[in-house]
């Protein structure tokens, strides 16, 4: 059973390849495992945990996604009779966390530049475009050309289907992150060696105010 590409098949239902390749790659450094020397036990435990883990700071899920749990099934069934270890232990999952909401009216122009300015100067981010239906916000590389107009048509056509919160993907040697609220997004372009995990949280914490009622 190739383990390595049933994984990346399964998370391509929800991210792109490149983004699930990355993903696994990076769980698999920092639990420094090397997936031509793991039995079906490692995997598991890999599945239920650090992968896991980092899926719920790209997803917005609070359990292990269906095409895993059938993945991790038949991995228990290759695994077949052989004895558990005594007093074995399920890798502890992350606590559901609620985020303290950063309620901003982006119908101003300098909370839209102040937050591009925070967000630009976290590590590893490239760059940095904000949309809304009163102005944009825009410090991208050169080279990114209509990115701007990519992430609004992507935006556009996620929204058609469900509200979404985060969106992620990996473009060449990049990251994409996409926070929706409502008409509005924020767009963050991270370099391909950053962790993510800052980066979605902090977007994750962005609320647009309602302009009838802005909490303060």
């Amino acid at each position: 059973m190739d383990v390595e590409a049933k994984i990346i098949e399964a998370l391509m239902g929800y991210v792109s390849r490149g983004a699930a390749e990355s993903l696994l790659r990076r769980v698999l450094h920092r639990a420094r495992k090397n997936p031509l020397a793991m039995g079906p036990q490692e995997w598991i435990e890999l599945i239920e945990g650090p992968l896991l883990a980092e899926l719920r700071q790209v997803l917005p899920i609070t359990g292990q996604i269906p095409p895993l749990k059938g993945l991790v099934k038949g991995l228990r069934q290759v695994r077949g009779s052989a004895p558990a270890p005594v007093a074995q232990a399920e890798a502890p999952l992350e606590p559901t966390l609620e985020l303290p909401l950063d309620w901003l009216d982006l119908s101003e122009a300098e909370v839209r530049q102040s937050l591009l300015q925070e967000l630009a100067r976290i590590e590893g981010v490239l760059g940095v475009a904000i949309q809304t239906p009163w102005g944009q916000e825009i410090r991208l590389p050169e080279d990114t050309g209509e990115l701007p107009l990519l992430v609004s048509m992507a935006h556009r056509l996620l929204s058609l289907r469900q509200p979404y919160a985060m969106f992620y993907t990996v473009l060449g040697n990049a990251q994409l992150m996409v926070r929706g609220m409502g008409q509005s997004w924020v767009a963050v372009l991270a370099d391909h060696d950053a962790n993510p995990g800052h980066l979605l949280y902090r977007l994750r914490q962005l609320q647009a105010a309602p302009q009838e009622a802005k909490p303060r």
